[in-house]
């Protein structure tokens, strides 16, 4: 039985989802195998064509990828690294479409026309206003004021000022502490506190004290919602 792959390329992390395809094929699918491949220094198209071809060699025969992309660029800079993989079976998907698609499938914009997408990636901020019949992007605004690497600085500088961590002393550590407040913020969105162990210490953070390092980030880009 074959199944699915759904790829989300973005500037900081590469996101893949299959469904768990029970081989029998009596089951409906209720879950997700899920796979985040951290970006780091690496081209991110030639990592992205990488780990789908990973995941094409391995567990059940994939029938169907779709990859999402921002940009016409993007998506062709996708298409060059898929072909020097080899890989053809495949379908390029615009970020935006799959965003109300995703939503349509839930069924949360049922009655409506019209959705602002609020879309916070690791590099910065897009707001977009889009049409859900036709999916057209009637206004788009993007800054880089707001984002996740923003948030993750927050936290590091937040854990040595306070004395949890102390601060790296070369680039290379500042890294590997900012890849690990990443994690201890990701873990955030399902656990009231986040406590990793680090290099030179411990990171530890509840909700609560990021909900409130990040307030004024929120409070600005919310204003870009009002158009």
């Amino acid at each position: 039985m074959g199944s699915v792959l759904g790829v989300s390329v973005g500037a900081g992390a590469i996101r893949m989802a299959r469904p768990m395809v029970d081989t029998s094929g009596r089951f409906p699918v209720e879950s997700f195998e899920l796979q985040s491949v951290d970006t780091a220094f690496q081209k991110i198209e030639e990592l992205a064509a990488e780990s789908i071809g990973v995941m094409m060699d391995s567990g059940p025969p994939i029938e169907a990828t779709a990859i999402t992309y921002r940009t016409d660029r993007d998506a062709e800079e996708l298409r060059l690294a898929m072909a020097r993989q080899q890989l053809t079976n495949y379908e390029m998907v615009p970020e935006i479409t799959a965003t109300v698609e995703f939503l349509q499938a839930g069924g949360e914009v049922n009655g409506l026309s019209v959705v602002a997408v609020y879309d916070l990636g690791s590099s910065g901020l897009t707001v977009s206003i889009v049409d859900i019949p036709t999916r057209t992007v009637r206004y788009a605004e993007r800054t880089e004021e707001v984002s996740g690497d923003l948030f993750d600085a927050l936290i590091r500088d937040h854990q040595i000022s306070t004395g949890r961590i102390a601060a790296p002393t070369s680039p290379e550590g500042y890294v590997a502490l900012d890849a690990r407040c990443r994690q201890g913020k990701e873990q955030l969105s399902v656990n009231p506190a986040a406590a990793l162990p680090a290099d030179t210490g411990l990171v530890l953070l509840s909700r609560e004290v990021f909900d409130r390092m990040i307030a004024p980030s929120e409070e600005a880009s919310a204003r870009m919602m009002v158009v």
